[in-house]
């Protein structure tokens, strides 16, 4: 997969094969917590873990119903830009042009993936650290994503800047 500026409205993903495809499209599912607390607690956390349990009641009053829906928008923006990922046929690579107004949706999108599979897969400082997962798993898949969606997050950023 290669990514590209086109002209300064629009990125490129070009040369997306099947396997990078397949990543791309578990963003929106990756995002979702589901029933885990953990990864709830995670991706709504308060600021003060319990320390200040004022500060903590207004959070989850106050802040946290606004996360939920600018996270639930990003994803379904990232969802809605994904049914654009031409389709593998007749040739194997696919592409994907997303207007630069998109980015930051991908951005939250991508990292809401992050956090909830590191915390579903326990991830240690030790393995983020890892630049190639080892071993055929769904841990290791869990890992490589969380480092492509990374990746991604970095190069779009730099697009916004």
């Amino acid at each position: 997969m290669t990514l590209n500026r086109i002209d300064e409205n629009t990125i490129a993903l070009e040369e997306v094969d099947p396997f990078c495809a397949d990543l791309l499209e578990q963003i929106v599912p990756n995002a979702d917590p589901g029933d885990d607390p953990a990864a709830r607690n995670r991706i709504y956390s308060s600021p003060t873990h319990g320390a200040d349990p004022e500060a903590d009641d207004e959070w989850k009053e106050y802040v946290e119903p606004e996360l939920r829906i600018l996270f639930r928008d990003a994803l379904e923006v990232v969802r809605s830009d994904l049914e654009n990922l031409s389709p593998p046929e007749p040739a194997l690579v696919r592409h994907l042009h997303l207007p630069l107004d998109h980015l930051e949706a991908w951005i939250h999108a991508l990292n809401q993936a992050r956090l909830v599979l590191s915390t579903r897969f326990q991830f240690g400082e030790h393995e983020m650290e890892r630049l190639v997962p080892t071993g055929a798993n769904d841990r290791s898949l869990a890992l490589l994503r969380v480092h492509l969606y990374g990746a991604l997050q970095e190069y779009f950023l730099q697009q916004l800047d």
